[in-house]
């Protein structure tokens, strides 16, 4: 039974007690009689308080507490950090839990200004010779909130597990990540990439007026792996789920470049905050792998992404064929079925896209009635 009904309930029987006794006693000395009027003053009192307790905690209480919180707890709510209502809430629903911050990074991303609310992504690839392609890939964000940053950090590495953290780890918030699954040709393969890379961004500088960047080349200076700690925090505390690490350990799986946004102004005031960022690069891969993919760095709402395979066959004959594979919440036009190049446009998504969402596509050789134009 809870409190306060049990007290109504004993102060309405001490009520009723002293009211009895009020009818039935008769002071014969001074001390009853200052008893007596003490009784008499006293269960009048008793008794409102009983019914007003009782009143409340069975017909008031859950009204005006839901009232009230329809008029603060909004308010409460939107005064809190979203990373502390997010682990409040999945605490209560898992149970507390060091994995729940990688759910937190998947919904606000390693940096809580980093969301881009309208995303564009544009994926061209073409053959280079009958083995080889290349994958050109154009991205632009638009942040929610001007990022308040003036460097762009590229991480590297083949490590598939260092690559899940990375996104959460990370404390810089404007970054891109290359993920190259094969040790052999990693080394190789980042110094391919680092002269293949194209920044363009929309800022605003200390006078808050905004200044627009066309593409050029970045200026990627490499990090010593004493220095991982400083942008990468899980090589000297755990981070989350993820134990400390090692640097030493990824020596030769792990690479970090930093680039000074400031460097690329020629002439102008240096950068405040961005509002638009915009990536462009461009890496040599095998036709034989069959696929490549895209994966959101941080919380995107992608409309569509363009696709534009027609040169990846180099003779032009129609060999391939193709397929989409979005993995992310929800994909509006997305065909079930394998299509020739012509038909490979743009995939419709109008969904988020959370760290380690995106989308894959895949290759293969097309039937051969397809290829020579005639069919059974």
């Amino acid at each position: 039974m809870p409190v306060m009904n049990r007290g109504s309930i004993v102060l309405g029987a001490l009520s009723v007690a002293a009211f009895a006794v009020v009818l039935t006693w008769q002071p014969t000395s001074d001390w009853q009689r200052i008893g007596y009027q003490a009784l008499a003053q006293l269960w009048l009192p008793l008794g409102l308080i009983a019914v007003v307790m009782f009143t409340y905690k069975r017909f008031l209480h859950r009204r005006l507490t839901t009232e009230l919180a329809k008029l603060t707890g909004p308010t409460i709510v939107g005064s809190m950090p979203p990373q502390q209502v997010i682990e409040s809430f999945l605490s209560s629903v898992y149970g507390r839990n060091d994995a729940n911050r990688d759910v937190v990074a998947g919904i606000l991303g390693g940096d809580l200004t980093t969301i881009s609310t309208r995303t564009d992504v544009h994926l061209r690839l073409s053959a280079v010779s009958h083995d080889v392609y290349r994958l050109r890939n154009t991205i632009t964000y638009r942040f929610r909130k001007n990022v308040t940053a003036s460097h762009f950090i590229v991480f590297a590495t083949s490590d598939a597990r260092l690559r899940d953290a990375i996104s959460y780890a990370c404390e810089f918030p404007l970054f891109e990540l290359w993920f190259i699954p094969d040790d052999s040709l990693f080394q190789h393969g980042v110094d391919s990439m680092l002269g293949k890379v194209e920044i363009g961004v929309d800022y605003r500088d200390y006078d808050n007026q905004v200044h627009s960047l066309g593409f050029r080349e970045l200026s990627l200076k490499e990090v010593k792996f004493r220095e991982w700690s400083r942008y990468l925090p899980l090589f000297s505390e755990p981070v989350g789920s993820f134990p400390r690490q090692h640097a030493h350990d990824y020596l030769g799986s792990l690479r970090i470049f930093d680039c000074d946004l400031d460097t690329m102004i020629d002439d102008g005031p240096p950068i405040e905050s961005v509002e638009r960022l915009s990536v462009r690069q461009a890496a040599l891969e095998r036709i034989d792998e069959g696929a490549c993919y895209w994966l959101a760095p941080y919380p995107c709402y992608v409309d569509h992404i363009s696709i534009d395979v027609r040169e990846l066959d180099f003779e032009g004959s129609g060999a391939w064929e193709f397929l989409v594979m979005p993995f992310c919440f929800r994909a509006s036009n997305v065909a079930s079925s394998w299509l020739p190049a012509e038909e490979m446009t743009s995939v419709e998504l109008r969904s988020w896209l959370l760290p380690g969402h995106g989308v894959a596509l895949l290759w293969r050789a097309a039937k051969m009635d397809r290829v020579v134009g005639s069919g059974p």
